[in-house]
C-alpha cells in the first residue's frame, strides 16, 4: 500500500491474494483507518477547502449520477504554489453543519479558509476563522491547490 508510487487500490490484493473484490475493498480501507495518526495536528496557515463528488460510474446506471457517489469534503493548505497537508472525510451532504463541523475538527481556528462561496461555509468566520471566497482570476481556477488532489 505504500510502496507504490500512487499507492493502491482493491484490484492489486484481489488479484495477488486471490481475494474478493470486496474484501481487499474492506482490508484496504481498514489499514487506511489505521494508518491515521489520532491526535495530529490541525491545519494551519491558509488553507482550501471544497467538497466534491467522487466515484466512478456504475454498471446499472450510466452517466456521472450523483446518487452513485459520494460527496467528499477536503482541506488543503497553501504553501506558496505548493501543497502541504491534507485532510479528507466522506459526508452525507454538503449541509453547513457537516463543511464547518469538518473545518472545526481539521483546521486550527484563527487561520485563513478560502471557499468556493457555498452557503454552507457561510458561519466560519463566527467560528474564529478568516473566511475568504476564492475568486477565478483571468481563467484561472479559484481553489487551484484542492482541485489539483482531487483531479490527481
Amino acid at each position: 500500500m505504500v510502496g507504490q508510487k500512487f499507492g493502491t487500490n482493491a484490484m492489486g490484493p484481489h488479484r495477488t491474494l486471490g481475494i474478493s473484490y470486496e474484501t481487499a475493498w474492506a482490508i484496504l480501507h481498514k489499514l487506511r483507518r489505521a494508518m491515521v495518526r489520532p491526535g495530529r495536528e490541525r491545519l494551519c496557515g491558509t488553507v482550501d477547502v471544497d467538497e466534491a463528488y467522487v466515484g466512478g460510474v456504475s454498471e446499472d446506471s450510466p452517466g456521472r449520477k450523483a446518487d452513485q457517489k459520494a460527496l467528499v469534503v477536503l482541506g488543503v493548505e497553501v504553501k506558496g504554489k505548493s501543497l502541504g497537508r491534507a485532510r479528507m472525510r466522506v459526508v452525507n451532504s454538503a449541509t453547513a453543519e457537516n463543511l464547518t463541523g469538518f473545518v472545526k475538527e481539521h483546521v486550527e481556528p484563527g487561520n485563513t479558509v478560502i471557499t468556493d462561496g457555498w452557503k454552507s461555509y457561510a458561519r466560519l468566520k463566527d467560528d474564529g476563522y478568516i473566511h475568504k471566497i476564492g475568486k477565478a482570476i483571468g481563467g484561472q481556477d479559484a481553489l487551484p491547490h484542492v482541485h489539483r488532489v482531487y483531479h490527481y
